[in-house]
């Protein structure tokens, strides 16, 4: 069931004229919903004047409009935060964990059958569209604003080992680029020639350079 503050809000006035969804654009079916209830009365006023009552939603409807533009809005609010100039990739962890709690079921299942298949459906879904990769996983630890979260999570000594594992990865790789080009260096040497070359210039001056036939 849905609030009565929820319900309160549909006669507050967003939108002067109804809006259509459109697959390209985020958000776009939560203003479509927005804009629905808000010109409900208006809505159901013209189709009833144009001779098409048998269009007009019920209140059953509308219940459902209202669970999912209160299901809708927490995407609209995450879209917002990581469409800013500000970098957003540590909060990764923090964005899944608020999608999580947004798509779980109400604990007295009250959830209409449509929003409740459609939170489970979300949420079987969350790890395949969000995923913590080891790039996530650095930035969440490296910044500071991360830091009260992530040991909460997962304990203080598991991200000193975290972070060690990967700075030590990350040394390892640097070394390895490093010594590939010391060896490299090592063979060729610098402001040298290849050892196949001095061959070649030999045979280049014997071919240049006229033999003197006696």
């Amino acid at each position: 069931m849905v609030s009565d503050k929820s319900k309160a809000a549909v006669s507050v006035r967003h939108h002067e004229t109804l809006k259509q969804p459109c697959v390209t654009r985020w958000n776009s079916v939560l203003a479509m919903i927005d804009s629905v209830l808000c010109l409900w009365n208006e809505m159901a006023a013209a189709l009833t004047r144009n001779g098409d009552r048998e269009y007009c939603l019920s209140e059953n409807d509308k219940d459902v409009l209202l669970e999912l533009r209160h299901l809708l809005k927490p995407f609209h609010n995450l879209t917002k935060l990581v469409s800013c100039q500000q970098p957003t990739l540590s909060l990764v962890p923090l964005i899944i964990k608020e999608v999580r709690e947004t798509v779980k079921r109400k604990p007295d299942n009250s959830d209409s059958d449509v929003v409740g298949e459609l939170k489970d459906a979300l949420a079987a879904r969350v790890d395949h569209r969000i995923q913590i990769t080891e790039t996530v996983q650095m930035a969440a630890l490296l910044d500071p604003a991360m830091k009260d979260f992530v040991v909460v999570e997962k304990g203080e000594e598991w991200v000193k080992s975290a972070l060690k594992e990967k700075t030590l990865k990350a040394v390892q790789r640097m070394n390895s680029v490093k010594n590939a080009s010391a060896a490299a260096n090592h063979t060729v040497g610098v402001g040298q020639r290849p050892e196949s070359q001095p061959n070649d210039a030999q045979s280049t001056s014997d071919v240049s350079s006229p033999k003197v036939m006696n």
